[in-house]
């Protein structure tokens, strides 16, 4: 195992424990905000999981890679937003202006 692979595994790990602690935060306090949290957090360790089946194709990065990676942002915008009592089109206008 080569250290990059290891490094993803170890994210790997740390956000799939973040995403189980996340849910058990949901189940708790019942909001919904913290089950997208959970998600995300799910989502980025699926995607540290599979990053070295992922490689870069003809020097441009892989598209399911980026598209992940997109849908992470982007579930992360929307968790933060319902966190904090933003609608859904703002946090899309926000998102659109000021890309993370």
């Amino acid at each position: 195992m080569s250290a990059p692979q290891a490094l993803s595994l170890c994210l790997s790990i740390a956000f799939a424990t973040l995403a189980l602690a996340q849910v058990s935060i949901w189940r708790t306090l019942r909001q919904g905000c913290w089950a997208v949290f959970a998600f995300t957090a799910a989502l980025a360790s699926v995607y540290f999981l599979l990053q070295h089946r992922m490689p870069p194709v003809n020097n441009q990065p892989h598209f399911g890679a980026t598209v992940l990676a997109f849908a992470m942002m982007s579930m992360g915008w929307l968790s933060v937003g319902a966190y904090l009592g933003v609608r859904t089109r703002a946090l899309r206008v926000l998102g659109a202006i000021y890309p993370a």
